[in-house]
């Protein structure tokens, strides 16, 4: 319940229009949190809040502890933070209540709240760290030993939201024209009105010139000083709404003095809250504590724009996170990231470090990236090693080369390696086929980077492998066949794709990460990214949706085929193949309009072509007429002529034209048609997933598990749910007939999801603990086991 006295928006718009001298407000709070409450767990009875809301007043009263903030954060501080023996921790078992609390509370104050009234040895200095692990002296001696291997990262959304939001207080005008920038999207618009329905430009505005305001009085506060008249006569939160107040004629700017050099810094903020604190210890002037509420509700409403909340599910709303614009200015550099993977000792927790990017639309906007995140990651380096540099601060990318090609592997720093991840984008009207203006752009993109590593060999070492993102039903896995194809003559040695993350059907899923294994050129000991969809069961994907979904012909068809090729040879899910067959077989006629027959066998011919290039000879362009002249490109081209004049395939040949150009075609496969979700039997979908598997296993691809980010944009209610505990082949989530699983450990976005690697390393390590009973000696093992795969499945240089 305390969560909701410091993320509200219902309490945020009361406290806001009421005087800040009012006192009589715990009936109004009360209210404001049973909204906030209602508005995530509606299938909960009132009483149930009512409850929880009686019971926390009782335990206030009973401590003599006034509500508002400072009691809210104490309670928080209380449950979920513990002194170790190296400073602070969060409980251990109960780190997972506290990640997902953390997408709601900022966690700066919540530990200066800690420091104050539950503080360590005084011997113990203290400085905030993001972000808070559990303790637990095995997984420390193992990380300190062995460190830990990053396999799938963003660098992009990698930033903590508490970093961001002082760069917001530094910079208010940058970040409100970042807002408006990002408030052009329907899907910025969408998450505001999800957060709070009043939020627009304007009204952000406000709030950060509030929040800015009230920091600078609240920083008198810490420091003993007195506030002037003009400051005290101050009576609604509004009048901070601007830089300049007018007090009897005169104008008065907010602007404290800092006691520190860098106001803006994490310690700063830190500073100023254990200093208010101390001062409140024993009470707190009315009018000033509400003001810090309304600073904890802003800062908190903004925390939620920038970290995906836990009722906040699926890849869409994920992607509306990526949207904002509001880290831009934060993320320009790229040094706090590698100081976040590093963590607080003398040697870096992460031993390799796998970021991604996505590549740019033109040579100097992809230089000028690639220059920022190797210039980030020497401004790293430069602070743990002593050497002669040979430039001192460079400014080029040749420069920014130069010194690193000094630095030598050593185990204490982070070890770097890039991977391009192209974008997937839904498709535009009026293409000459599908996707046709997105292949275009992909093309431009891998020409800009064969380009840049052609003119600089050196990127070679940096440049490791190469990835797709984005949402997989925006564009599908055998687009980027032939795009990869190239990209590996041109030096490429290794790839992954993320597939199987979110899906119109679990069945799709599955067939996506078939698609991805048919299409793709990956090599023995390339990776998948996610993978959820042969991992997670029919049971917990099916729980929280309705009977029937509504998806594509286009898709339906292609899931229907998908079925028939797997099952056919199952002689215990023969029926289901058959049925499958019989309905694709009739949908078919229906998408291309049919007069005559088709069989299963040529349909799946037809979707077999997907693999080819479709601008190609002999698809779309001339059969007889010459090829494209001789590149990278060439064998694309040769290997679609050869399909096309292969003996038996006019009929499929013809078929395929028809479904990338015909107009009635393209018109029938974006029809929706209704699915129940069931029309599969669990037992056949569990035999779909096990054929994955066993051809993943076959192939020696493993799979990038991320099990915070899979639970927030998944159907999981928690970790302990996870899939990767099944490919781990626990008693109990191991299903018979599953094939052992290589899996590696990631943790995609630490900025939007509050969890980097150690917390995804602690995540299963508790999990094995507390769920399946294993002693700890047994779980770091089996944890170890993944943490190691990283290492092995890691996209080295040397080829």
């Amino acid at each position: 319940m305390e969560r909701f006295l410091l993320n509200s928006t219902a309490l945020l718009h009361r406290l806001s229009t009421v005087s800040l001298g009012e006192v009589s407000l715990d009936d109004e709070v009360g209210s404001s949190v049973f909204l906030a409450q209602y508005e995530q767990t509606h299938s909960l009875p009132d009483h149930v809040a009512q409850s929880a809301w009686s019971s926390l007043m009782q335990q206030l009263e009973q401590r003599n502890i006034k509500l508002g903030p400072v009691a809210a954060l104490r309670l928080i501080a209380e449950k979920f933070v513990k002194n170790e023996k190296d400073g602070p921790r969060t409980d251990l078992a109960l780190f997972s209540e506290w990640q997902t609390l953390m997408s709601r509370v900022s966690c700066l104050p919540v530990m200066a709240c800690h420091q104050v009234f539950n503080p360590g040895p005084a011997s113990q200095k203290y400085s905030f760290r993001w972000p808070l692990y559990p303790y637990h002296p095995a997984v420390e001696d193992y990380i300190t030993r062995e460190r830990l291997h990053e396999t799938h990262q963003h660098l992009n959304g990698s930033t903590s939201a508490e970093e961001c939001w002082l760069d917001a207080l530094k910079h208010p005008e940058l970040t409100v024209r970042d807002f408006e920038k990002g408030w052009a999207s329907q899907e910025m618009k969408q998450l505001c009105a999800q957060i709070d329905p009043s939020l627009t430009p304007d009204i952000f505005r406000d709030r950060l010139q509030i929040a800015s305001n009230t920091r600078e009085i609240l920083c008198r506060v810490a420091q003993g000083v007195e506030l002037p008249e003009w400051m005290a006569s101050l009576q609604y939160p509004q009048q901070l709404a601007d830089s300049i107040i007018l007090h009897n004629g005169l104008e008065y700017r907010f602007t404290a003095v800092w006691p520190t050099d860098n106001k803006y810094s994490q310690e700063s903020e830190f500073s100023w809250l254990t200093g208010v604190f101390e001062k409140w210890r024993y009470g707190a002037h009315e009018g000033l504590e509400r003001l810090l509420w309304i600073y904890l509700l802003i800062q908190n409403q903004y925390l939620t724009l920038l970290v995906q909340r836990d009722d906040f599910f699926g890849f869409d709303q994920f992607q509306k996170y990526t949207m904002t614009e509001l880290r831009e200015e934060t993320e320009k550099s790229y040094l706090s990231r590698f100081k976040n993977a590093h963590g607080a000792g003398v040697y870096s927790q992460v031993r390799y470090l796998e970021g991604r990017f996505a590549p740019k639309s033109s040579p100097a906007k992809m230089q000028k990236l690639l220059f920022s995140v190797l210039r980030g990651y020497w401004e790293y380096l430069s602070a743990h090693m002593s050497l002669e540099w040979v430039h001192y601060k460079p400014l080029t990318m040749s420069q920014v080369l130069d010194n690193l090609e000094q630095v030598a592997p050593d185990g204490k720093c982070v070890e770097l390696a890039l991977v391009p991840h192209f974008i997937k984008r839904k498709p535009k009207k009026d293409e000459v086929y599908p996707y046709a203006l997105l292949f275009k752009d992909l093309k431009n993109q891998a020409a800009i980077l064969m380009a840049m590593l052609k003119y600089e060999p050196r990127l070679t070492r940096w440049i490791r492998g190469v990835d797709a993102a984005a949402n997989e039903m925006h564009a599908p896995p055998e687009l980027f066949g032939p795009l990869f194809r190239v990209l590996a003559k041109s030096g490429i040695a290794h790839f992954t794709y993320h597939v199987g993350e979110d899906f119109p059907h679990l069945i799709t899923g599955i067939r996506s990460i078939d698609d991805a294994l048919r299409f793709l050129p990956l090599r023995n000991g390339d990776r998948l990214g996610h993978g959820t969809a042969i991992g997670i069961t029919p049971d917990i994907w099916r729980r929280s949706l309705p009977s029937s979904l509504a998806m594509t012909k286009e898709t339906r068809l292609l899931d229907l085929v998908f079925i028939w090729r797997e099952l056919r040879n199952h002689s215990e899910q023969l029926r289901y193949a058959s049925d499958a067959a019989i309905e694709a077989v009739r949908l078919a006629q229906e998408v291309f309009s049919l007069e005559e027959e088709i069989s299963i066998t040529t349909l799946d011919q037809v979707f077999e072509l997907r693999s080819v290039l479709a601008e190609s000879e002999g698809l779309l362009g001339e059969l007889d007429g010459p090829l494209k002249p001789k590149s990278l490109w060439l064998e694309e081209f040769e290997r679609a002529r050869g399909l096309a004049r292969t003996a038996g395939m006019e009929r499929p040949l013809k078929l395929y034209k028809q479904w990338l150009t015909s107009n009635d075609v393209r018109k029938q496969r974006a029809e929706y048609v209704q699915v129940a979700l069931d029309y599969l039997p669990d037992k056949a979908v569990v035999s779909l997933q096990q054929a994955l598997m066993a051809k993943m296993a076959d192939r020696n691809i493993a799979v990038e598990c991320l099990p915070t980010s899979n639970t927030r944009i998944s159907q999981y209610r928690e970790v302990s749910e996870h899939h990767i505990f099944r490919w781990m082949g626990l008693p109990g989530e191991v299903i018979e007939g599953d094939v052992p699983m290589s899996i590696c450990l990631g943790s995609d976005d630490p900025g939007i999801f509050v969890a980097d690697l150690k917390s995804e390393f602690y995540h299963l390590f508790v999990v094995l603990t507390r769920k399946f009973g294993l002693s700890p000696a047994e779980a770091l093992k089996k944890a170890a086991e993944v943490n190691e795969n990283g290492r092995i499945y890691r996209f080295n240089d040397i080829i």
